[in-house]
């Protein structure tokens, strides 16, 4: 099963779905994309997801202001459609080796589940 993701640049913004996975570690839960290599953390899964979402709008905001964007996606195998506005497209996530990765951790919460950001 493999599971569709994409970002769309506007002139202010990025739309888009990513997958995201949760997992409780301790008394942390952390929230980690594997499309991005980024995770974030916190003390409720609500907190680890606002909290992600903060990462997520620096890793934005940084990398378009480095004029790296582009470069480092590329690096992580996304494709990228630059009409009319940029689509950043990561490479398929096969979503059966990530369950099979959840199982193998006791602590692993198994969700998996799409998320829709929207940054400035």
């Amino acid at each position: 099963m493999k599971k569709m993701q994409s970002l769309t640049k506007t002139k202010k913004s990025f739309n888009g779905d990513l997958l995201l996975l949760v997992s409780k570690e301790g008394k942390q839960f952390v929230v980690y994309s594997p499309a991005l290599h980024l995770s974030s953390y916190g003390n409720s899964e609500k907190e680890a997801l606002e909290m992600f979402k903060e990462s997520l709008e620096i890793f934005l905001e940084e990398t378009v202001r480095k004029g790296t964007l582009d470069q480092l996606l590329l690096e992580y195998g996304w494709s990228i459609k630059k009409s009319p506005e940029p689509v950043y497209s990561p490479p398929l996530i096969d979503l059966s080796a990530l369950k099979k990765w959840g199982e193998s951790k006791s602590n692993y919460k198994n969700l998996i589940s799409d998320r829709i950001f929207q940054t400035c």
